[in-house]
């Protein structure tokens, strides 16, 4: 079972100015790490948010491996696509050289494990929303990377994977203090 344990006046704040947005896993997780980062990035609205080589390298690859299934694909095709919208250094593209190759075969790796599993069903970036209200308005939102399912001998299996192209600190303990909840989240939805 979940819990999310809301600070009483952030809480009032929320509903009295009609604002209860569906809870994503990264707001959830701005709460737990700050109450007044959360206030600030989900209340009010203030976030200064700065789209570094980092996440343009994230955004990248998730849309390439969201996409790496479909017939057709050509990483060089649409690499050379989603790079041209970008603003880059010199440095950024000499670093977006390496970071081809690996994505190259990282690609190469998932698709060989997907010829080892049984789960031949898949779905990519699929938003799902769930309406929990009862007493409050209250709902969550997830955009899920990739859902590999299928059912076997009368049993649904499913897989749920999450890219990370950081360097998340991510410890499975934390999960009993609601901490590093990702996953259990995307599982929930």
């Amino acid at each position: 079972m979940l819990f999310i344990s809301l600070n009483l006046p952030l809480f009032f704040v929320a509903t009295s100015i009609s604002i209860v947005p569906p809870y994503a896993y990264s707001s959830i997780n701005n709460y737990n790490k700050c109450g007044f980062r959360y206030y600030l990035d989900s209340v009010l609205k203030i976030n200064k948010y700065e789209e570094t080589f980092a996440i343009k390298v994230g955004n990248l690859f998730h849309d390439l491996l969201s996409k790496c299934f479909n017939d057709g694909f050509d990483l060089d095709r649409e690499w050379d696509l989603f790079v041209s919208k970008l603003e880059l250094s010199n440095k950024d593209n000499v670093l977006l050289i390496k970071l081809k190759d690996e994505l190259r075969l990282i690609i190469k790796f998932i698709r060989n494990l997907h010829e080892e599993t049984y789960l031949v069903n898949k779905k990519m970036e699929e938003k799902i929303y769930i309406d929990k209200s009862r007493d409050i308005d209250i709902s969550f939102m997830g955009i899920i990377d990739k859902c590999m399912y299928n059912s076997k001998d009368g049993e649904d299996l499913v897989a749920i994977v999450d890219y990370k192209t950081g360097n998340p600190d991510i410890n499975l303990y934390n999960v009993a203090y609601g901490i590093d909840m990702q996953l259990p989240i995307y599982w929930y939805l």
